[in-house]
């Protein structure tokens, strides 16, 4: 009977693997000891590739996706999940030293943004911290701030490569790098959008893949029209417009959705309803599906208006099928032009009225083919960047808050930085200075992205050594050395520096309100309110969170004058509701104390605040010397 008993060597290989991968890898790491046939099949690729895919994000020189799908077995599986153990335990790190110090936080979200999307999910970890951690606030505020710095820096390098190498990327990609700047949710990439984003007063929330959904529109189209072999180049590019215009991907030609930003991003009209989109990204998505079935399709900038051109493959003829074409080759065909125009028709668009259009706009007919070629990737970047500004400057129909606590202004400032960016890196930066668009767009940086001082040294600056491009850039040099000296100190926006921004020219001194004399109490001077606690502001009609307290300095700011006032008066810097960067100082005659805390406020507070107590009905300040 004994001999016929099985014993553990008796179990096939491939199910003990499946066990082993129930196991946690401390387990199969201390299984590599049992014996040589358990420290074989613990080594085994597929056990630990199983492993590598719970990660969910992996930075793209990893290639995970082709990786995962080659048929060819990739024996490097162990040895990219040890290289994520050690990534999410320097991640942890680094954020722990940011929470226990502020100071070099620029620095600290670098080394963690150099490890792009590795560091992703260790990220999103921190953002759902527990409310019975010590710091969930604050480790929730910095985790994902360091996420939207990632994502900033990922969206900035790919336009930075784009003006080196324009054939080295995509519409689509270089278009979606809008939508991964400005997302204030957590959860997107070159690949996927997934965005909350209150517009409109409706709540979209994107989650479909980009590629994926392209790919998608790609195959439904060729099973909707199951003879397209059969069909002309010129009949398979209307049948395609003509398909996205019944899905509803034709823009939105009301006066007043055609200036909406959000129909100004690839990621977001492409993915949800009703599609609405400017004639760039109607041309776009065009474009984009027309490759993924055989087609040569262009956008073409035409004055005030984006069409698209439609090219046939070469030597042949747009009225030529792919059948046809593989069995008849023209040697000497003229290059022929199709125009089509996605956003309003599925109609063929003819020269004549494209030239006769011209003419009326008071076009030099010798111009005329100027406006009827393609544009370059960088054009449109270019174009897409005004489109977006043009929308935030026309802003009238944003919901006051997103889903995230933070306000429309956020939005629309960063909306409004990714424009900037884009238009820096992908056109003429003397141009961009001389147009009187430099000083707006170092002032956002100083004001509300001084964490990103590493980009602008890094993507920008080097660029800046040609003929007649030295002085932007010493004023970039000054900016940054500014923004490294002063990107821990929270008063900043009070005017303690305002002397260092008129030197820099950036902004008039008196953009700035008072600064604090003392970040303590001083002796003899009452004050009715402590730092942490949360307060309502009657003049602005939000909540905020005490920061710190203080006396008027003797520079006093008109508003803050008081006919026949007390000398001294008392002043408390709060950091407000109304976004992580809105920090006022407030009299005590506008402000009323408040006994609970919101989440919209939690959201913001995690800058200084570690955690709201109960007890004491106030927030638990991160440095209490502040």
């Amino acid at each position: 009977m004994a001999n016929n008993q099985l014993t553990i060597d008796d179990i096939p290989g491939e199910v003990l693997t499946l066990a082993f991968s129930r196991l946690p890898t401390e387990s199969l790491l201390a299984l590599n000891l049992v014996s040589k046939r358990f420290n074989k099949l613990a080594k085994e690729p597929l056990l630990w590739k199983h492993h590598c895919l719970q990660f969910k994000y992996w930075d793209e020189k990893h290639d995970i996706k082709a990786k995962a799908s080659s048929a060819v077995a990739f024996d490097g599986w162990e040895s990219l999940y040890q290289y994520r153990v050690v990534t999410d335990r320097k991640v942890t790190t680094i954020l722990n030293s940011i929470l226990a110090d502020r100071t070099g936080c620029a620095g600290k979200y670098k080394q963690i943004a150099d490890y792009g999307f590795d560091a992703k999910d260790t990220l999103l970890r921190h953002c759902q911290a527990t409310e019975d951690m010590e710091d969930v606030l604050s480790r929730r505020y910095y985790a994902r701030d360091i996420l939207r710095h990632v994502q900033r820096s990922l969206a900035v390098k790919e336009w930075f490569l784009l003006k080196e190498n324009p054939a080295g990327t995509t519409y689509e990609r270089a278009l979606v790098a809008f939508d991964l700047f400005m997302a204030q949710d957590v959860d997107i990439d070159f690949q996927s959008v997934r965005t909350h984003i209150l517009l409109s007063h409706k709540l979209f929330l994107i989650s479909l893949q980009v590629s994926e959904m392209l790919d998608t529109l790609a195959e439904r189209f060729k099973m909707a029209v199951p003879h397209l072999q059969g069909l002309s180049f010129r009949e398979q590019a209307l049948a395609l417009v003509t398909f996205l215009r019944s899905e509803n991907l034709v823009g939105d030609d009301s006066e007043a959705g055609y200036r909406r930003l959000e129909n100004s991003f690839f990621g977001m009209a492409l993915l949800h309803e009703p599609h609405n989109s400017t004639p760039l990204i109607s041309t776009a998505i065009f474009c984009s599906i027309a490759t993924r079935i055989g087609l040569d399709a262009r956008p073409c900038g035409f004055p005030f208006h984006v069409h698209t051109i439609v090219y046939p493959p070469t030597s042949s003829s747009l009225d030529q099928n792919t059948r046809a074409t593989m069995l008849v080759r023209s040697p000497s065909l003229d290059q022929e032009l199709m125009y089509l125009d996605p956003f309003r028709s599925d109609k063929e668009v003819s020269i004549k009225d494209l030239q006769e259009q011209l003419e009326e706009m008071k076009i030099n007919p010798a111009d005329h083919k100027n406006h009827l070629v393609p544009s370059g990737l960088l054009s449109m970047i270019l174009r897409s960047s005004r489109n977006i500004v043009t929308a935030c400057q026309a802003d009238d129909n944003w919901s006051t808050y997103q889903a995230d606590g933070l306000p429309r202004a956020v939005t629309l400032t960063t909306a409004i930085c990714a424009a900037r960016w884009a238009a820096m890196l992908a056109g003429n930066v003397e141009e961009y200075s001389t147009g009187g668009l430099l000083n707006p767009f170092l002032k956002s940086l100083v004001r509300e992205f001084r964490r990103d001082v590493f980009l602008l040294e890094e993507q920008m600056i080097p660029r800046l050594g040609g003929l007649g491009q030295g002085q932007i850039r010493e004023k970039m040099l000054e900016v940054a050395t500014f923004m490294h000296v002063n990107e821990d100190h929270p008063f900043d926006n009070f005017g303690n520096h305002s002397s260092d921004f008129q030197a820099l020219q950036l902004v008039p001194d008196q953009n700035f309100g008072p600064h604090l004399k003392e970040r303590v109490a001083v002796s003899g001077v009452k004050f009715n309110f402590r730092a942490g606690q949360a307060i309502f502001l009657r003049r602005g009609a939000c909540n905020g969170v005490i920061i710190s307290v203080g006396v008027l300095s003797s520079r006093r700011p008109a508003y803050a004058r008081q006919p026949n006032g007390p000398e001294v008066q008392q002043l408390y810097a709060v950091l407000t509701d109304i976004g992580p960067l809105a920090l006022r100082i407030v009299r005590e005659d506008f402000i009323d104390l408040l006994t609970e805390n919101t989440p919209r406020l939690d959201v913001v507070a995690g800058r200084y605040c570690d955690r709201w107590d109960n007890e004491s009905k106030m927030y638990i300040l991160s440095d209490p010397d502040l």
